[in-house]
C-alpha cells in the first residue's frame, strides 16, 4: 500500500530516462545514415569528377586507348597526363587492358604518396564492373602512411568509336570533401534528431500540464460554488472547523459574518433567473474585493454568504466592515440585455 506513491513519483523520472535513450538512439542512427549518406555522396562526385578527367584525357591524348591495347606512351603523353592529373586534384591513375590486367601506372605515385602496392591491382570490388561499360566508384580510408584520410577509386572506360579499349581508373583525395559533407550532414541529422526527441518530450511536458489543469479544475469543481466561484457549503463548514480546531486560541481573534440577500427572491421573480444569478455573481465579487485578503468567503445556501476572517482585529472593526460590506452589496447590480 506504500509503494503506489514512490511508483507514480518516479514515472516522470523513468519517461524522462526513456526520453533520453530515444535521443541517443536517433543521434546513432542519424549518424549511422549521415555516413552511408557521405559515402554516397563521395562516390557520385567522384565518379563525375573521373569521367570528366577520362574525356578531357581521350580529346586531348588521341592514343590514350592504345595504352590500354598495350602501346607505350611517349614521354610528351606521359607529361601531359601528370599536369592534367596535378591539374585535378588525381592522386594517381592506372590504366588496365579491358581484362583488367595493368598495362601503366602514374610512376612516382606509389613513393611519394605511400600508396599501398595492392592498390595497383584491380580491386576485386571492380572485377565485376570490368564486363560492363560504367563508371564504377568505390570509397577508401587511407591506412598506410602518407595515404589520405578519404579517397575514391573510380574505374572509368576508356571508350574509342564505341569500342571499349581499357580501363583508367582515378584515386581522388576526398578528405576534405568529406569533412565538409559529414559537418553539414550532421548539422541537418542533428537537427532533425533533436526534433524527434524534443517533440515527444514537448508531447509529454504539454500533456502533463493539461492533467495538472484538469486535476486542478476537478479539485476546484469540488470545492467551489459553480456559479459564484467562492467556496461551497460544505468546503467553507470543513475550513472554518479546521482553523478552530487547530488554533483555539486564534479563534478569539476571529469573526464569522453571514450575509444574506433578502431581495433576491423578488429580482427573481420580477426580471427573471438571470437577473438573480447576476445578483449572485456581483454581490460574491464585491465581498472578495472589501474583505482582507485571506478570508475565506463561501455560499451556504441560496442567497447566503459566509465570511470567516482568521484574525478580525477587534469588535469595532469587524463592526465597520459589516457597515462597508452593506454599502458595497446595496450598489446597483447593472445586468445586461
Amino acid at each position: 500500500m506504500f509503494a503506489w506513491p514512490l511508483v507514480k513519483a518516479r514515472l516522470p523520472l523513468l519517461q524522462a530516462g526513456a526520453f533520453v535513450a530515444l535521443s541517443a538512439l536517433v543521434a546513432a542512427a542519424g549518424y549511422a545514415f549521415v555516413q552511408r549518406a557521405t559515402d554516397r555522396l563521395l562516390e557520385r562526385q567522384a565518379r563525375s569528377d573521373a569521367s570528366h578527367w577520362v574525356e578531357y584525357l581521350s580529346l586531348n591524348v588521341p592514343g590514350l586507348y592504345r595504352i590500354g591495347e598495350g602501346g607505350q606512351p611517349s614521354v610528351e603523353t606521359l607529361n601531359f597526363i601528370d599536369k592534367a592529373r596535378s591539374a585535378s586534384h588525381v592522386l594517381g591513375y592506372r590504366v588496365y587492358d579491358p581484362g583488367g590486367y595493368l598495362k601503366l601506372r602514374s610512376g612516382d605515385a606509389s613513393h611519394t604518396l605511400g600508396y599501398n602496392q595492392l592498390i595497383y591491382k584491380l580491386d576485386p570490388e571492380f572485377a565485376d564492373a570490368i564486363s560492363g561499360k560504367e563508371a564504377v566508384t568505390i570509397v577508401l580510408r587511407g591506412s598506410a602512411i602518407g595515404e589520405p584520410a578519404y579517397f575514391t577509386s573510380t574505374l572509368v572506360p576508356i571508350m574509342h568509336n564505341g569500342l571499349k579499349y581499357g580501363w583508367l581508373v582515378a584515386d581522388i583525395d576526398q578528405t576534405d570533401r568529406q569533412a565538409n559533407f559529414m559537418t553539414m550532414a550532421t548539422q541537418v541529422s542533428v537537427g532533425v534528431g533533436l526534433m524527434l526527441a524534443v517533440a515527444p518530450l514537448i508531447g509529454f511536458i504539454y500533456r502533463s500540464r493539461q492533467k495538472r489543469e484538469t486535476e486542478q479544475r476537478l479539485h476546484d469543481i469540488t470545492r467551489r460554488d459553480p456559479l459564484t466561484g467562492v467556496l461551497n457549503r460544505s468546503t467553507f463548514q470543513s475550513e472554518v472547523e479546521k482553523f478552530l480546531e487547530a488554533s483555539p486560541l486564534a479563534a478569539a481573534k476571529s469573526a464569522l459574518i453571514a450575509v444574506e440577500l433578502s431581495d433576491l427572491p423578488t429580482i427573481d421573480e420580477d426580471f427573471g433567473l438571470q437577473a438573480a444569478e447576476a445578483q449572485l455573481i456581483a454581490a460574491a465579487l464585491r465581498l472578495t474585493h472589501t474583505v482582507p485578503i485571506g478570508s475565506k468567503i463561501g455560499r451556504l445556501d441560496t442567497a447566503r454568504f459566509g465570511i470567516f476572517i482568521e484574525d478580525a482585529g477587534d469588535p469595532m472593526a469587524t463592526m465597520t466592515l459589516t457597515r462597508e460590506l452593506t454599502t458595497k452589496l446595496s450598489e446597483p447590480v447593472e445586468i445586461g440585455t
